[in-house]
């Protein structure tokens, strides 16, 4: 009776082993040396084969060229019992159709009546890996400089082409030192303190070392991130030099003549009209009261929100070369205002042909509205004036021509 009882439970337990094997969203493969002896269903359905097709092979059989060496060297080394091999780890899998399943594999051995089954998780991670290749493609041919460092020394594990160009180091040369010899002394104790207390930089100006010996000046951004417990550092950079050497030209520009620009930037500064001046990385170099006081420049709890694409607008005017009108629409304080705008290119004063900035002048259509529309009730009232005393004079006209 005990044996029976015995019998039915084991049934039992190789049913609901079978039932969570042939279900589990992972595939299961068991080998005995380089045998396959099982395989669920999940591993027929990824692959296309049949299971009498898979069983019928070896493993290797499956494994992609790329990864057959690795694969077969892990595999020798685990029949051998090798502790200091991977227990996981990524290779690329032959589909019937010929394409391929990004897989990783997990395994564990044991022994069955003396003999080394190993026995292997399968994760699909082909959706990963199209992830990865994508961000691989954003990384590599990104216009500004990116790198990814270790904080604790500044080791540099990835960088990418815009970083050589920037820097003038390769990908091999910059292996060979630290993120921190690409910082200037001026601003490296800056830079470290905010590294120490995990506090990102957002678009900040610095000067870095270019392998020639150039100062390069950069805007940069950084976040600490964790990459397998180690705690890393992001860096985006961006080649601001010209713009700087702009500026700078502007604004000696502007002070060569200083009365003149007291008395123009006191008339703009004072204007109804909104003026303004930016650089080409819209930053402004000359804003005036009225603009101010519109767009609430210096309030961050006012909500101020472009409903047209103004920044496509000054996109125009720095590729037409000339000066342009738009409509524009802004959303200020949730209220939808409209203004005409005039923008105009601003040229080097020693390449007249280069654009280095855009300056403009706006005046909200609700004014303008308001205004014509008090010209039009005016003109109307005028009419009716005019009208009226038409008739006075037509009726006086015809009592003179009675009394006669």
């Amino acid at each position: 009776m005990d044996g029976l009882l015995n019998r039915r439970r084991e049934d039992k337990e190789r049913s609901i082993e079978s039932e969570v094997l042939k279900n589990i969203d992972s595939g299961i493969i068991i080998l005995e040396a380089y045998k396959i002896l099982y395989v669920n269903d999940w591993i027929c359905k990824k692959t296309g084969y049949t299971k009498e097709e898979i069983l019928s092979n070896e493993i290797i059989k499956y494994v992609h060229p790329d990864y057959k060496e690795i694969v077969l060297n892990y595999h020798k080394r685990r029949l051998e019992e090798d502790s200091n091999i991977p227990t996981e780890y990524e290779l690329k899998i032959l589909k019937k159709n010929g394409k391929i399943l990004w897989a990783n594999a997990k395994a564990s051995t044991t022994r069955v009546n003396g003999d080394i089954n190993i026995l292997f998780l399968i994760t699909d991670i082909t959706p990963l890996k199209k992830i990865e290749e994508n961000f691989e493609n954003i990384f590599e041919f990104s216009p500004d400089a990116i790198s990814i460092s270790r904080m604790s020394d500044g080791k540099i594990f990835r960088i990418n082409n815009a970083f050589s160009e920037i820097t003038g180091y390769t990908k091999s040369e910059i292996q060979k030192i630290s993120i921190f010899d690409c910082i200037s002394e001026e601003n490296k104790i800056e830079i470290l303190e905010n590294m120490n207390k995990n506090v990102p930089i957002k678009h900040k100006r610095i000067t870095i070392n270019h392998k020639s010996g150039e100062k390069i000046i950069v805007s940069i951004s950084t976040k600490p991130i964790d990459i397998y417990n180690d705690i890393c550092l992001i860096t985006i950079a961006r080649n601001v030099t010209d713009i700087v050497l702009h500026e700078s030209k502007i604004k000696e520009a502007l002070n060569k003549n200083i009365t003149l620009y007291s008395a123009l930037a006191t008339l703009f500064d004072n204007s109804a009209y909104i003026i303004w001046v930016r650089d080409l990385e819209r930053n402004f170099l000359f804003a005036n009261k009225t603009m101010k006081n519109t767009f609430y420049i210096n309030d961050p709890t006012k909500k101020v929100k472009p409903i047209t694409n103004i920044i496509e607008n000054d996109n125009k005017v720095i590729q037409s070369g000339k000066g342009m009108t738009f409509t524009e629409e802004v959303l200020i304080n949730g209220e939808k205002r409209v203004f005409n705008s005039f923008k105009v290119p601003i040229f080097d004063c020693e390449n007249e042909s280069k654009i280095i900035g855009t300056a403009g002048m706006a005046v909200e259509i609700a004014d303008i509205s308001y205004i014509n529309e008090r010209i039009n009730n005016f003109e109307k009232h005028a009419q009716e004036k005019q009208n009226i005393i038409s008739d006075i004079l037509n009726s006086i006209s015809k009592i003179n021509k009675v009394d006669q």
